[in-house]
C-alpha cells in the first residue's frame, strides 16, 4: 500500500513539475546565493591554492579552476535552492494551502528562509490529511529500526588525564537515561547502537580521554507503533517529500 500511495503522489507531484517547468524556470535570485557565498568561498581557495592559482579578489569570481568558475558553482547551487523553493509554493498552492508571495527581489535571505520552512511546514499538514494508516503501519514496518529503544548496557566508565586514571565508575544504561547520560558524555553517543559485550570504546572530552568497556548488553524493543504513530506518519510524509525535491530539483 505504501508503494502504491507513493507512486500516486509522485504521478501527483510530477504533473505539479510540469506546470513548473513551463512557467518558472527564470533565473535564481541573488538571495538565494547567500547560504553558499562561504563555502563556496573557500572550497575554491583550497582548489586555487591546491592548483598554484593566485588571483586579485576581484578576479576571484571568475577564474576557472576545474572546468568551472566560483560564481558558476554559486549560481548552480542557488538554483537549485531556488527551485526547490518555487516547486512547494507551488505544491502548496495547488493543494488548496496558503501562500506568501515574497519579493524576492528585495526580501532578505533570513525572510526567504522562513517563508520556504513555513510553506514547506504546511505541505507537510497537507499531506498529512492525505496519508493513511495502512501507509504509516508499511512505513513503519519497512523502517522499525529506526524505532528500536536503547537495550539496556552496562559497564565500566572511567576518565584519564596524561596516561593516568582519574575516576572510574560503574554506568547502566537503558532507555530510560540514555539522554541523560549522553548528554553528559555526548562522545558515546555514536556507539551505543553498536556496542556488544566485553566491547570497548573511547572518545577525547575535555582535557583528557573517557574509556568505556562494555560488560552486558541487552536489544531494545521496538517502540509500538500506536505509541509514534503520528510522528512515523509525519516521518513518512517527510522522507516522501525529500525524494520528490531530490528528484526534480
Amino acid at each position: 500500500m505504501l508503494v502504491i500511495s507513493m507512486i500516486v503522489t509522485v504521478l501527483l507531484l510530477s504533473g505539479l513539475s510540469l506546470s513548473f517547468r513551463k512557467s518558472q524556470l527564470e533565473k535564481a535570485p541573488t538571495v538565494f546565493e547567500q547560504p553558499f557565498i562561504t563555502q563556496v568561498k573557500a572550497d575554491f581557495h583550497q582548489k586555487m591554492l591546491a592548483a598554484n592559482v593566485i588571483v586579485s579578489e576581484e578576479a576571484f569570481w571568475t577564474t576557472k579552476v576545474n572546468q568551472t568558475t566560483p560564481q558558476k558553482e554559486l549560481e548552480g547551487k542557488a538554483q537549485q535552492l531556488f527551485r526547490r523553493y518555487q516547486l512547494v509554493e507551488t505544491a502548496v498552492s495547488d493543494h488548496g494551502g496558503a501562500v506568501e508571495r515574497l519579493n524576492l527581489e528585495t526580501a532578505n535571505w533570513q525572510e526567504v528562509s522562513d517563508n520556504y520552512r513555513k510553506n514547506r511546514q504546511t505541505l507537510i499538514n497537507l499531506r498529512l490529511q492525505e496519508v493513511t494508516q495502512q501507509q504509516v503501519e508499511a512505513y513503519y514496518q519497512k523502517h522499525q529500526e529506526r524505532y528500536q529503544k536503547q537495550g539496556r548496557l552496562t559497564g565500566k566508565l572511567s576518565f584519564w588525564r596524561d596516561g593516568i586514571r582519574v575516576s572510574e565508575e560503574e554506568l547502566i544504561i537503558d532507555a530510560d537515561n540514555v539522554r541523560l547520560v549522553t548528554e553528559s558524555y555526548p562522545g558515546l553517543e555514536e556507539h551505543l547502537s553498536q556496542l556488544k559485550s566485553n566491547q570497548e570504546v573511547h572518545w577525547s572530552q575535555g582535557d583528557g580521554i573517557y574509556y568505556f568497556i562494555c560488560e552486558t548488553s541487552e536489544v531494545g524493543e521496538i517502540e509500538p507503533l500506536e505509541h509514534i504513530m503520528e510522528a512515523v506518519a509525519t516521518q513518512c510524509v517527510e522522507e516522501e517529500l525529500e525524494t520528490w525535491l531530490a528528484k526534480e530539483s
